[in-house]
């Protein structure tokens, strides 16, 4: 089977009525904590990796947190 066409959804949304609305995926970020100082926040599992690597790095200050925008 191909792969899903990018706008599938709002394709078929479309076709069954004249009103409709796709959900946007929840986007997600977690707060790390730097030198005991400052604060950045993190959105890809890359940021991620690259803040744990910091020499500043102290600890992470949430979990993954979601939202919609």
């Amino acid at each position: 089977m191909g792969q899903r066409h990018k706008y599938a959804d709002a394709i078929i949304a479309f076709f069954m009525g004249d009103k409709y609305r796709v959900k946007p995926p929840a986007k997600k970020y977690r707060v790390a904590l730097f030198n005991n100082i400052y604060t950045s926040t993190a959105d890809t599992p890359e940021d991620v990796e690259f803040y744990e690597k910091d020499i500043g790095f102290v600890r992470w200050l949430t979990d993954w947190v979601e939202y919609e925008e």
